[in-house]
C-alpha cells in the first residue's frame, strides 16, 4: 500500500503519535487547525489548562473583570460606581467610605495581570494596585465573583486588602 490511512472518522494527524502532533500541551486551539474545535482564545485566559469550568464566554467575561477592577480601584471613580461594582457593595459602604477618606486613595489604580475561572461564576485575579503611580502591591491576589449577571470584586478581595494595612474592615 502507499502510505498510512487513518481509521474512518479521523484524520491522518489525529492518528499520528502524539509527540508529532503537538508541540505544546498548552498551545490554544487554532481554528484553521485539522480536526481542532473552537475555541480561538488561549485556555490561561479562562480556565486551568483542561479544565471545562468558567463562564461560556470567557473573553468577554475576562474583559468584564479587568475593565470593574480598574474601574474599582481607580481613584476618581464616585462611590455609586464602586458600591455597582464590588460583592455587596452597599453593605460595604463604611468601608468605603473609610477607605475614601484617605488622602492618597485619590491617587489609586489597578491593572489586571491574570484571570483565572476557578467555576462559572467565580474567578482568581492577579493584579497590581498602585498609588501616585507607585507600587503598592504587585502580584496581589484577588476573587473576582458574577452576581446579578456583572463580573465584580469580591467583598473578601476588599476586606483582605483593609485588614492588610493593619486598619478596621467595617462589614467584613
Amino acid at each position: 500500500m502507499a502510505g498510512p490511512t487513518a481509521p474512518p472518522g479521523r484524520s491522518a494527524a489525529a492518528s499520528a503519535p502524539a509527540a508529532s502532533r503537538s508541540a505544546s500541551a498548552s498551545a490554544p486551539v487554532s481554528a484553521s487547525a485539522p480536526g481542532s474545535a473552537s475555541p480561538s482564545a488561549p485556555r490561561s485566559a479562562s480556565a486551568p489548562a483542561g479544565s471545562a469550568r468558567g463562564p461560556e464566554d470567557a473573553v468577554a467575561a475576562r474583559a468584564q473583570v479587568e475593565e470593574n477592577w480598574a474601574l474599582f480601584f481607580n481613584g476618581g471613580t464616585p462611590a455609586a460606581d464602586r458600591v455597582r461594582v464590588l460583592e455587596n457593595g452597599s453593605g460595604m459602604a463604611p468601608l468605603l467610605a473609610r477607605l475614601e477618606a484617605d488622602p492618597s486613595a485619590a491617587g489609586t489604580s489597578a491593572r489586571v495581570d491574570d484571570v483565572v475561572f476557578t467555576s462559572p461564576t467565580e474567578a482568581s485575579v492577579t493584579y497590581d494596585l498602585r498609588v501616585g503611580g507607585n507600587p503598592l502591591l504587585s502580584a496581589g491576589k484577588g476573587t473576582a465573583v458574577l452576581r446579578d449577571g456583572t463580573w465584580k470584586v469580591s467583598a473578601r478581595t476588599l476586606c483582605d486588602l483593609a485588614r492588610s494595612g493593619g486598619k478596621e474592615a467595617p462589614g467584613c
